[in-house]
């Protein structure tokens, strides 16, 4: 990213110097405030917004001024701490508690894809954060990778709480379509579910490394989300019905944070993979030359054919269904056998 001039003080109190990144409708800056306290300052230039002047507007302003007093009075350790929002000359800054950490959407593009339990985590954590804000009356409603900030030390912090009025006004121009919820691309009313649903197509990107949804433009991908199922999920593992619960269409077919928490915990752990040991027992009753066990004869060996050919010096390999494992004979063919029926090993203990 280009190091745009810093240095500079907006609304006479917080004084920008790098950015750290850019957002849907500006940069989010590296700030400090008039205490020479480190925060982030995001500036957002947005197509248009309703002036201070006028019932209506003063309405709209009024709004965002609540919500962010709500969302600067939430303590949670999985929110990014709100401070402020200030207008300016047609722009809007957001001050924000700053984070180290890189967006979810950077993480995946410098490692990819990232392992089922890891985007679990992430799942529980987002989780906890939404349940701490739709608590205080605040759904998220603009919930994308970029708002998802992924710490040092692995954890997850969700940042934009307190600021759905000023992202969801039609003056703010379209937010990121791949994440919306069917309701959101409808242009009804959307509240918490909606924010559910985005967390669905945010765990998909996190562990498919797409979107769930086709559509290489916004109209397209509208009429993804509206009309067409997700596309089937290859690496998500046990995390898969999650996501096809977090992506029902239907608002209130969607499980609540307490329905999602059970399914994202625990996910199943793979049982590890163990190689089998191949050592020839010091000691072995199978006959080198053609005795095996078999069932209609009470376990004892009966005849087979006078010239085996063997295995590193073991019987098996010239009998359909028989292969010779460790110096003992494995029924590789289950129901297959002597006239029919079922081999049974016999080898006197040593397997």
């Amino acid at each position: 990213m280009s190091q745009d001039v810093g240095g500079r003080l907006v609304a006479g109190r917080w004084t920008l110097h790098t950015p750290l990144r850019r957002a849907q409708h500006g940069l989010v800056w590296r700030a400090t405030g008039p205490d020479g306290h480190p925060l982030a300052v995001e500036e957002l230039r947005l197509p248009s917004l309703p002036g201070p002047g006028g019932d209506g507007e003063a309405g709209f302003w009024d709004r965002v001024a609540a919500e962010a007093r709500v969302a600067a009075a939430l303590d949670h350790p999985g929110l990014v701490r709100l401070d402020d929002v200030v207008v300016e000359d047609g722009v809007v800054y957001v001050a924000t508690e700053l984070a180290d950490a890189l967006t979810l959407d950077e993480l995946i593009a410098r490692h990819g894809p990232l392992p089922v339990r890891r985007v679990a985590q992430l799942g529980l954590q987002l989780l906890d954060a939404l349940e701490a804000a739709h608590a205080a009356g605040l759904p998220h409603l603009d919930l994308r990778p970029a708002c998802v900030l992924v710490t040092a030390d692995g954890r997850a912090r969700l940042a934009g709480i307190g600021l759905a009025t000023l992202r969801t006004t039609p003056e703010a121009g379209p937010p990121t379509t791949a994440f919306l919820a069917p309701e959101q691309v409808r242009g009804n009313t959307a509240g918490p579910a909606a924010d559910l649903w985005s967390l669905g197509a945010i765990l998909f990107l996190a562990v498919e490394g797409a979107s769930p949804f086709t559509g290489d433009g916004s109209d397209l991908t509208r009429a993804a989300i509206l009309s067409e199922r997700p596309l089937a999920p290859e690496l998500a593992g046990p995390l898969a019905p999650a996501l096809h619960a977090l992506l029902t269409k239907p608002s209130g077919g969607r499980p609540t944070i307490l329905e999602t928490r059970h399914l994202l915990e625990p996910l199943p752990v793979p049982p590890p993979r163990v190689r089998a040991r191949r050592t020839r027992p010091a000691r072995c009753r199978v006959p080198r030359r053609g005795n095996l066990a078999h069932s209609s004869n009470g376990g004892r060996p009966v005849s087979t054919v006078p010239a085996l050919r063997t295995v590193g010096g073991w019987p098996g390999d010239s009998i359909p269904g028989l292969r010779g494992v460790g110096g003992c004979l494995e029924d590789t063919e289950p129901g297959r056998g002597w006239l029919g029926t079922r081999w049974t090993r016999w080898c006197g203990g040593c397997c």
